[in-house]
This record gives structure tokens, sequence and C-alpha cells, in this order.
């Protein structure tokens, strides 16, 4: 089954002052989640410092998608750089904020 409406689409919104920006916007579930691990691997291999993920039109997250934002926290870390969310919707801090997540992933 299909949902158009509510597929994730990352968009790669350029790299200034070492930052490289990607906006969310849908949802991010289970089935997409590999698609958004790939996106932040790849970025995170390009980016020279700051990795930042928008998430303003993010409608839903899963636990699956709160695995993969702290496999990408985790493995900027280990490479001297840093990964942070950015505008998250109100869904998505009220998720983030019940396993504790706001403060370490919005720094």
């Amino acid at each position: 089954m299909s949902y158009m409406a509510n597929d994730l689409v990352l968009t790669n919104k350029g790299c200034e002052n070492g930052k490289l920006r990607i906006e969310a916007r849908g949802r991010i579930g289970t089935n997409e989640t590999v698609m958004l691990e790939r996106k932040l691997n790849s970025a995170l291999d390009e980016t020279p410092l700051y990795l930042i993920l928008n998430m303003r039109q993010v409608e839903y997250l899963s636990s699956s998608g709160i695995r993969i934002l702290l496999a990408t926290y985790k493995k900027a870390q280990k490479m001297n750089k840093s990964f942070r969310i950015e505008a998250p919707t109100e869904a998505v801090r009220n998720v983030l904020g019940m396993v504790n997540m706001v403060d370490l992933l919005m720094k």
C-alpha cells in the first residue's frame, strides 16, 4: 500500500559555513528509515563539520526513526562532527521528549 501524501521527502538545502542542512518532509516511520539512514550517513561522510536535519514538516516520528537519529548522533560524535535537528514539529518534539532526547539532539 502506498501513502503518497505521507512519504518522506529529504531535500539537501546546501552547505554554508561548514553546515549541511537537510530538510525532511512527511513521515518518518519504519518504512522510511532506510532512506533516512542512507541520506544521513552519506551526508555525514560529505559534510565538513555540522549536519542539521530540519524537521519542521515532519508529521510523524516512529521509534525506528528515533533509532536512526540517535545512531547518526553517535556516528557524528565518533567522527568529531556535530549532528542536530532543528525546528521539530510539536508531534516530533513530544515523541523525542518522551525518550529524553530533545536536549541531546537540539543543542
